[in-house]
C-alpha cells in the first residue's frame, strides 16, 4: 500500500490550470487521483482557459483544505487579464488567488504595478493594495490601493490618489472610474494642478470627470495672481474656467493695491497661460482698493460685466445693466451710471469712462462745499490716479451745481474740470442756459 503524502512539491515550470497546480494524466499518482477530482469539483478555472505557471509549486492538504503555493517567476493567466509576481497562494475553500511582490497585471485596458494583488476567478476582480502604480497610454494613477472589475471596467482607488496625464495632475483621498466610457469622479481634498497655465490649481471637495473638470463644494481657483472661490467650477480645455454659485476673485494688483469682484458666475479664458478676459454675470461688484487708504477705492456694479486684460494687467471692463461705477479718493467721492459703460485702465487705475446712452454723474467733494450732478448722453469721465479730473457729454446736458455758489446749467454739450476734488472749469455750448442763485437768493 503506497502511504498518502502531506504535501506535493513539483519543479515544473508550468503548472496545470485552475485553482491548483494539476498534472497531466500520465504524471499523476494514483494516490493524488482523489485530489484531482476534489480540485476538479470545487470550480476549476479550466472553462476559462485559465493557467497558473511558476519555477516552484508545493500543495498542502489539511481535511477538507488544500492549499497551493508558488513561488519564482510566476505567471497567471485569467481570461484576457495576465499576472506575474515572485510568489502565489490559492486554497480550496476561495476562489482568490493571492500573489506577492512585484506584482504586475495587465489587460487590454490597463497595465498595473503593485506590492500584493488578490484576485476572484468568478467576478474577474482584482484587488491590488501598495504603492500601486496604474497606466494607460500617456495616463497614470497611483495609490495606496485599487480595486478593478476586470469585466465592466469599473475602477476604484483610494489613499494618496495621484491621477496624472501631460502637465495635468490631480490628486484626492479617492478616485473612482465608471463603467461608462470616459467618465471618473473623485472626492476627500481634490487638487487639480496644470502646470502649462501659469500653474493653474483647483482644490474642492469632490470632482466629476468626462470630457471636462466639473468640481464642487467649497471650490478655490488660483492661477498666477488671481485667486477665487465659488460653490461651483466647471474647466473645459484646459482654457476656459467657469465659476458659478457665489462667485469670487481676487488679485494682488501691486504691494499697496488691490481688485476683488463677485457674482453669480464669473468665466475666466486663458491665453498662453495666463488670464485674457472675464465675464461676469448676475449681481457683479469689482472693487479696486488701497491697502493703506481706506477711503481711496472704486467700485463698478451691474447686472453682467467683461473685463480685458493684457498681460496680467487690467486693460479695459465693460458693465451693462444698471452699471454704477463710484470713485473715492482723499474723502472725494464721484458716482457714475448707466445702462452701458466702458472703462479702460492705466497700470490698473480706471483711467476712462465712458456712458452710451444717456447716464448720470453725481460727485461731491470731501470737505462738502461743492457737489455736482450731471445728466447728459454720451457722458465721458477722465480719472487721474483714482482722483476725478474731467467730465463731458455729447449732448441733452444739464449740471446742477451745490456749494458757496449754486448753479444749472445746461446745453448741447458740456466740459468740467477739476481739481484736489474741486471744480476749476465749466463750459457749456448749444443752446446754453443757466442760472445763478447769489448767496442772499432763495432757491
Amino acid at each position: 500500500m503506497v502511504q498518502k503524502r502531506a504535501s506535493d512539491s513539483r519543479q515544473n515550470r508550468t503548472c496545470p490550470r485552475g485553482p491548483f497546480a494539476r498534472w497531466s494524466p500520465a504524471s499523476i499518482p494514483l494516490d493524488s487521483l482523489a485530489f484531482l477530482l476534489i480540485t476538479l469539483l470545487i470550480g476549476g478555472l479550466s472553462a476559462y482557459g485559465d493557467e497558473v505557471s511558476a519555477d516552484r509549486s508545493k500543495t498542502h492538504r489539511q481535511g477538507d483544505l488544500t492549499r497551493r503555493t508558488y513561488a519564482g517567476d510566476v505567471k497567471a493567466a485569467f481570461r484576457s487579464n495576465i499576472i506575474q509576481a515572485d510568489s502565489a497562494v490559492a486554497t480550496s475553500s476561495s476562489d482568490q488567488y493571492r500573489f506577492y511582490q512585484n506584482v504586475r497585471f495587465a489587460d487590454e485596458r490597463y497595465t498595473v504595478r503593485a506590492n500584493h494583488l488578490v484576485y476572484y476567478t468568478a467576478s474577474g476582480v482584482a484587488r491590488l493594495f501598495g504603492d500601486v502604480t496604474l497606466s494607460d497610454g500617456d495616463r497614470r494613477l497611483t495609490a495606496d490601493r485599487v480595486s478593478y472589475e476586470s469585466i465592466s471596467g469599473r475602477l476604484s482607488a483610494r489613499g494618496d490618489v495621484s491621477a496624472a496625464r501631460g502637465d495635468l495632475k490631480l490628486t484626492a483621498d479617492r478616485w473612482y472610474k465608471q463603467a461608462t466610457p470616459g467618465v471618473s469622479s473623485a472626492g476627500g481634498s481634490v487638487h487639480y494642478v496644470q502646470v502649462s497655465a501659469d500653474t493653474l490649481e483647483v482644490m474642492a471637495d469632490s470632482t466629476v470627470v468626462d470630457d471636462r473638470y466639473r468640481f464642487l463644494s467649497s471650490v478655490e481657483v488660483r492661477q498666477g495672481a488671481w485667486s477665487g472661490s465659488a460653490d461651483q467650477a466647471i474647466i473645459t480645455d484646459g482654457e476656459r474656467i467657469l465659476m458659478t454659485d457665489q462667485a469670487t476673485l481676487r488679485r494682488d494688483l501691486d504691494s499697496t493695491r488691490t481688485v476683488s469682484s463677485s457674482a453669480q458666475s464669473i468665466l475666466l479664458t486663458l491665453a498662453e497661460t495666463v488670464v485674457s478676459e472675464a465675464v461676469m454675470s448676475d449681481s457683479v461688484l469689482v472693487v479696486f482698493a488701497s491697502r493703506a487708504d481706506t477711503t481711496s477705492r472704486s467700485t463698478i456694479a451691474a447686472d453682467s460685466s467683461h473685463l480685458a486684460f493684457e498681460e496680467t494687467t487690467l486693460s479695459a471692463l465693460e458693465a451693462y445693466g444698471a452699471a454704477e461705477i463710484s470713485v473715492a479718493t482723499g474723502g472725494s467721492s464721484s458716482v457714475v451710471g448707466g445702462s452701458t459703460v466702458q472703462v479702460t485702465f492705466s497700470d490698473d487705475h480706471p483711467e476712462h469712462v465712458l456712458i452710451n446712452g444717456e447716464g448720470t454723474l453725481h460727485h461731491q467733494a470731501g470737505d462738502g462745499s461743492l457737489t455736482v450732478t450731471i445728466t447728459g448722453t454720451g457722458i465721458r469721465v477722465t480719472l487721474t490716479d483714482d482722483a476725478l479730473r474731467s467730465v463731458t457729454a455729447d449732448s441733452n446736458a444739464v449740471c446742477e451745481i451745490e456749494g458757496e455758489h449754486p448753479t444749472r446749467l445746461s446745453g448741447d454739450r458740456l466740459r468740467l474740470e477739476f481739481e484736489d476734488g474741486k471744480m476749476r472749469l465749466s463750459e457749456v455750448e448749444g443752446k446754453v442756459k443757466g442760472r445763478y442763485w447769489f448767496e442772499d437768493e432763495t432757491r
